[in-house]
């Protein structure tokens, strides 16, 4: 099954921010990026920006988008691909959790990447944070 991941990122005084969401409990009360299945027919960069704007609010159908970075995992005896996206956002980008027809989110929060990647629950997420950081700072140089 392919899915898609959106890391999300501004930057704020010079600093880069990344946006994480926390899951329900009964789904773990974790930390994550953006997350969600590809729908069939649906290209990746289409099933980015609707996941995006589904949990988030957030259009970015005006942006690029790109994928940087793929892995694979296994769940409940199912095989899942994973593509990564990044999407840079302004400061003031407001965030709206009540759009996703599947609640799954209580809250989000705006981290330093640092602190991202200590929150992350995955070891994938986290390879796919430090790939979009590596993305990212070619895009500031």
């Amino acid at each position: 099954m392919e899915k898609v991941q959106c890391i999300v990122y501004r930057i704020n005084g010079g600093n880069v921010e990344i946006l994480l969401l926390k899951t329900i409990p009964g789904r773990g009360g974790f930390w994550q990026s953006v997350t969600g299945k590809v729908e069939p027919g649906e290209s990746l960069c289409d099933a980015a920006r609707r996941e995006l704007h589904e949990e988030t609010g957030i259009d970015t159908h005006g942006n690029g988008c790109r994928e940087i970075f793929s892995f694979s995992f296994s769940k409940n005896r199912n095989e899942y691909h994973e593509h990564v996206f990044v999407f840079k956002v302004d400061t003031e980008q407001a965030i709206d959790l009540s759009g996703n027809v599947y609640p799954e989110h209580v809250g989000y929060k705006w981290f330093e990447a640092e602190d991202a990647l200590r929150l992350l629950r995955f070891k994938e997420e986290k390879e796919a944070l430090e790939q979009a950081l590596l993305e990212i700072s070619k895009q500031q140089c």
